[in-house]
């Protein structure tokens, strides 16, 4: 019989286990031959501020 102490230390350690195998992202596969439907414009996230003012102290 396990103690609850090392039930929730079981837990703790799939978790993180879980959390480590979607970041490590090698199940994420590259297909060539998929459909992009949709195309998002990122210029946005790297515009500067330059000239608004917003920048300067």
């Amino acid at each position: 019989m396990r103690l609850r102490g090392d039930q929730e230390r079981q837990a703790r350690l799939e978790k993180m286990f879980r959390l480590k195998h979607l970041r490590s992202g090698y199940w994420l596969v590259l297909d060539l031959h998929a459909e992009f439907h949709d195309v998002i414009d990122c210029g946005p996230l790297f515009e500067t501020t330059e000239g608004t003012g917003a920048d300067q102290a």
